[in-house]
């Protein structure tokens, strides 16, 4: 009996350990940790203030359900719970600044120095994947030996901020508005030109129908599922700016 007692002692220890140490980490489900996966895995960002785009792909796991449809899978686990939470290992590299459905806009700060890691988690607690971001600033990455080009890059010192910069249509016939909301001059480049140049990654998910001034109307393509990147460009080819539009 007095084992038995011990026995039980020691399993509520454990169990109240893991919800002070790790704030209920021990709810992650280790065998399952391939279920997310963040795209790019890694990058390098050498401009200042520069912009990445993450997605997040779940993976099969039965009985899932993601947007109301489930995955076929060969692979037994608990579901994957809506939405994806983002974050950042160090907020003074850079941060998430926007987020939806599987996609979030990461901004680095500055010219902060170093290497960030980027957390996608679904909201169960369960699954997560990391990327890593490696920010470097422009002359390191010129240096012989580095793999890096010199050619320049249109995002960086001079870039445009697009808002909406992530967003989740569900509806065949969606249009999202775009604003450039503002804008990062760099003095070497010289002012923005107007008009501004916009274009998608697949005009077989949505293309711009409307353009003028700071804005454009994006009209998705009837059914059609996946994510659209939206690109923008003053007319001097110096500025640029980034959105992104899932569609389920």
């Amino acid at each position: 009996m007095k084992r038995m007692t011990l026995a039980w002692t020691w399993a509520v220890g454990i169990a109240a350990a893991c919800g002070l140490w790790l704030g209920g980490g021990c709810e992650v489900v280790d065998e399952y940790n391939n279920v997310l996966s963040i795209t790019p895995s890694s990058t390098n960002v050498t401009e200042a203030s520069g912009v990445v785009l993450f997605s997040v792909a779940v993976n099969g796991v039965s009985n899932l359900t993601v947007g109301g449809s489930s995955t076929n899978s060969t692979t037994s686990g608990p579901p994957v719970i809506l939405p994806i939470v983002w974050s950042v290992a160090n907020p003074a590299l850079g941060s998430i600044q926007a987020a939806a459905g599987l996609t979030a806009v990461y901004t680095r700060n500055g010219l902060a120095v170093g290497n960030n890691y980027v957390y996608a988690r679904d909201s169960g607690r369960r699954y997560e994947s990391v990327a890593v971001v490696s920010q470097t600033n422009p002359e390191e990455a010129d240096e012989p030996g580095s793999g890096a080009t010199n050619a320049p890059a249109l995002t960086g010192p001079g870039s445009l901020v697009v808002s909406p910069a992530a967003t989740v249509v569900t509806n065949v016939s969606a249009t999202v508005t775009l604003t450039v909301v503002s804008e990062t001059i760099n003095a070497a480049s010289g002012p923005v030109q107007l008009p501004f140049i916009w274009s998608v990654s697949s005009a077989g998910l949505g293309v711009i129908q409307v353009s003028g001034g700071r804005t454009a109307v994006y009209e998705r393509n009837g059914a059609a599922v996946g994510n659209n990147f939206i690109t923008v460009v003053d007319s001097s080819g110096r500025y640029e700016g980034t959105a992104v539009i899932e569609q389920r």
